[in-house]
């Protein structure tokens, strides 16, 4: 069969076509592959993350609310200061 040179421009073209479609599907499919996996720190690690991060602060709250208790000599301010030490204990606790 004879082909036209209309009829090779038409089957380039047509191939072309075909090959940009299938390589831009590969790499949509690559990336998300990737993006899945590489999710895995988005869904797992940074809460617990966050939740370190708390701890932490609630856990100095609690160092520092101790050291005003041991300086101070008001008994008014101390049992202030006791409340919110517990309450900075429980922020921990939770965390």
């Amino acid at each position: 069969m004879n082909m036209t040179i209309l009829n090779k421009m038409i089957l380039l073209v047509v191939s072309a076509v075909i090959g940009l479609v299938a390589l831009a599907w590969l790499g949509q499919n690559r990336m998300d592959i990737v993006y899945e996996k590489t999710n895995f720190a988005n869904i797992n690690s940074v809460p617990s993350i966050v939740m370190l991060g708390k701890a932490s602060e609630e856990f100095g709250r609690v160092r520092i609310r101790l050291y005003r208790h041991v300086l101070n000599t008001d008994t008014n301010n101390m049992a202030e200061i006791e409340t919110k030490i517990k309450e900075a204990q429980a922020g921990v606790l939770s965390a």
